[in-house]
């Protein structure tokens, strides 16, 4: 299997050049069924997630109609917002359970509390939910994630300081 700061870096996803491909080497898991990214942009992330994950379903959902789909059998773009409740419950019922979801979105708090809230349901036992670029909304994301209930079954596992502009949630 291939690193995947080498899949980044061969397919020219912006993740290889602000330091996350590093918490990446971390936190995913060796063999997965189905990813979701969410911000597709000029696809580079998801061909190095087809690239990383030989086997695995690949689905990315961008708002841009513009943005670059990729070529690849078992690699499925949808488009649209997340803040949209309608699509997002459509989503949901088209999607296989995930191991990891990605939100590489909007970078907006609202958008990233409509997508965590539309797509955890759907996140496996022991996957892996990453927010990126907290830069952006640090508290307000991180405000709505403690204040959830605590009987929700995660556990919040910081795996890298928000310098590094990730968070990752591992459910129990």
């Amino acid at each position: 299997m291939t690193s995947i700061l080498n899949a980044f870096v061969r397919c020219g996803a912006n993740k290889s050049v602000n330091g996350t491909e590093y918490v990446y080497n971390e936190i995913l898991p060796d063999k997965i069924n189905a990813l979701l990214e969410i911000g597709i942009g000029m696809g580079g992330s998801m061909r190095a997630w087809c690239e990383f994950y030989p086997d695995a379903k690949i689905f990315g959902i961008d708002i841009d109609p513009g943005c670059t789909r990729v070529d690849v059998s078992r690699a499925t773009t949808f488009i649209g917002d997340v803040s949209d409740a309608e699509l997002m419950a459509g989503l949901v019922g088209v999607l296989p359970m995930l191991d990891v979801i990605v939100d590489d979105g909007s970078h907006k708090a609202a958008d990233q509390q409509a997508a965590f809230e539309a797509l955890f349901p759907i996140l496996k036992p022991d996957g892996v939910y990453v927010i990126e670029d907290l830069h952006v909304a640090t508290v307000e994301i991180l405000d709505f994630l403690n204040s959830l209930p605590h009987d929700v079954k995660f556990h919040r596992e910081y795996t890298a300081t928000i310098e590094r502009r990730v968070v990752v949630w591992r459910l129990n």
